[in-house]
């Protein structure tokens, strides 16, 4: 991870340069608005000097094309070319091309990508992002192993591709939310736009086409590699579709924060609330004793981190606080008889 840091130390003292030659005495009569607004500056301008705000996680968000947003349960992840090393997966992991996720009993996986695409990882579900290209032509395809994933995918330029692929389908789209399941068949269930799907056979050879429209699905099956002929969504697919509008409505969060600039304290918000979950289920020991030894694992790491996330809370609080006080300062000094007729 990168990590930077940010000091909040105040600091109040002029600038020699200022002294120099008497030319602080040749300024305008400072105002005590104006003398205000200096102290602030100066406080800032200390508090990004010095560094001392940890943002190893931030960065890398902001730096990445996805990442985790959302766990419940057991999840891993196993990075690109790590053999069969797998590690647990928290909040806000950055994510890239090769990677595996793999979710287990009665645990969900949410992951969104820097176009606020997000797929829905159900329990005991293996995928691996098989491309994840950006430039001209942004290309996301995703190899869905085993189980079940939903995906709301924005709007697509005509030049991008999003798709889930699977051993004997691949299920592309254009902007759309739809749902894909591996088992003895595979599903694939369209909530809203349209999705192409085609059918492969063993040889990996195309075995026909078939476009899904919304409320309607279709599988493919070992014997029939060929897309059959689309029906109704059945009861399962109609429980996710009706699932899908929470996960719209925390895209259009994220969004809103991350427009108001206010992304950054949410997410470091969220992960002082999971410690503090992390930290009554550590207290209650017969709960803890009873969890696997990776879930133990994952426990004590993030526990072993709360002391320094609650100070870089704290000190990205007092930013905020710093930063309100002169965007007051200018308030008041635009307000200010004496600026209005000067």
């Amino acid at each position: 991870f990168t990590m930077v840091f940010i000091s909040c130390a105040a600091e109040n003292e002029v600038k020699e340069d200022e002294l120099k030659s008497g030319e602080i005495l040749k300024h305008e009569a400072a105002s005590p608005a104006d003398e205000k607004k200096k102290v602030l500056k100066k406080q800032e301008s200390a508090a990004e000097k010095d560094t001392v705000y940890l943002r190893e996680i931030e960065e890398d968000i902001d730096e990445s094309t996805a990442y985790i947003n959302e766990i419940e349960g057991l999840c891993l992840l196993q990075r690109k070319n790590t053999a069969e090393k797998w590690e647990n997966a928290e909040l806000y992991l950055p994510l890239y091309e090769g990677d595996r996720i793999s979710t287990k009993d009665n645990s969900i996986a949410e992951i969104v990508f820097d176009d606020s695409t997000i797929i829905v990882l159900e329990p005991q579900s293996d995928i691996t992002i098989k491309n994840l290209v950006r430039g001209d032509e942004n290309r996301t395809i995703i190899s869905l192993i085993s189980g079940k994933l939903m995906a709301i995918v924005k709007k697509l330029k005509k030049s991008d591709e999003f798709a889930v692929a699977t051993k004997m389908a691949l299920a592309a789209v254009k902007g759309t939310e739809f749902a894909v399941e591996v088992s003895d068949r595979h599903y694939v269930g369209v909530f809203g736009g349209e999705v192409e799907v085609a059918g492969y056979d063993s040889a990996g050879k195309p075995a026909g086409r078939i476009s899904v429209k919304p409320n309607y699905e279709t599988y493919i099956s070992e014997k029939m590699r060929e897309p059959a002929k689309t029906r109704r969504l059945s009861r399962r697919m109609l429980e996710r579709r009706d699932n899908i509008g929470k996960y719209r409505s925390r895209i259009e969060r994220i969004r809103s924060l991350k427009t108001g600039g206010d992304l950054q304290k949410y997410r470091m918000e969220r992960m002082l609330r999971r410690m503090d979950e992390y930290s009554e289920i550590k207290k209650d020991r017969k709960r803890y004793d009873s969890l696997s030894d990776i879930e133990k694992m994952r426990i004590d790491s993030l526990l072993s981190r709360k002391s320094s996330y609650e100070k870089r809370y704290d000190r990205l609080r007092r930013l905020e606080t710093l930063k309100k006080g002169s965007e007051e300062n200018e308030e008041e000094k635009e307000a200010s008889p004496f600026r209005r007729h000067r």
